[in-house]
């Protein structure tokens, strides 16, 4: 089984962070990190890792970011990060804004760390958009709709063909269901 964080990103808006070299739990197995319910042992044993962990903040930014509902990270269950992101939204406490993050940018951020990382997600965002359209096809068609262009015969095509097997399908689950 591979290691998620020994596998590089695959596409360029989500470059790999670079803390994860410096992390504790590098060289222990990933299952300790995602017990079993109830096996408390475990739980301890994981915290007590991240209790020594010279980037837990990271790890747990990363995890309330990314709404990791299972597993420890940063030294929390996800029922800690749920009662955090919870005291968040209360206005109980304040959010903890990591930098080099694309959420640290949107939240008014403008350190150089931010800016990079707001800079690379721009360009793959642009490169999406100038992506070549998939023509003949629904997809094609949403394409075009997307960038706000009248769509090609080809892809208006698709979408009618698309609709009407939509349709024919939605009937036959209804006939189905009075019957």
């Amino acid at each position: 089984m591979t290691d998620w964080a020994d596998t590089e990103p695959t596409t360029a808006w989500a470059p790999r962070p670079t803390w994860l070299d410096q992390r504790a739990c590098a060289d222990v197995p990933t299952n300790l990190f995602f017990p079993a319910k109830g096996d408390n042992s475990s739980v301890k044993a994981a915290k007590a890792i991240c209790a020594s962990c010279p980037v837990k903040a990271e790890c747990l930014q990363m995890a309330m970011d990314n709404v990791e509902r299972f597993g420890i990270w940063g030294g929390t269950s996800e029922r800690e990060r749920r009662r955090m992101r919870r005291d968040v939204r209360l206005g109980i406490a304040a959010p903890v804004l990591r930098h080099g993050t694309l959420s640290a940018y949107n939240d008014g951020c403008r350190c150089d760390e931010c800016r990079r990382v707001n800079s690379i997600y721009k360009r793959a965002w642009k490169a999406q958009r100038r992506a070549p359209i998939n023509h003949g096809t629904y997809s094609g068609y949403v394409t075009h709709y997307r960038r706000n262009e009248k769509p090609c015969p080809a892809c208006v095509a698709a979408r009618s063909t698309y609709n009407a097997a939509r349709s024919r399908t939605t009937r036959n689950d209804n006939r189905e269901d009075a019957a």
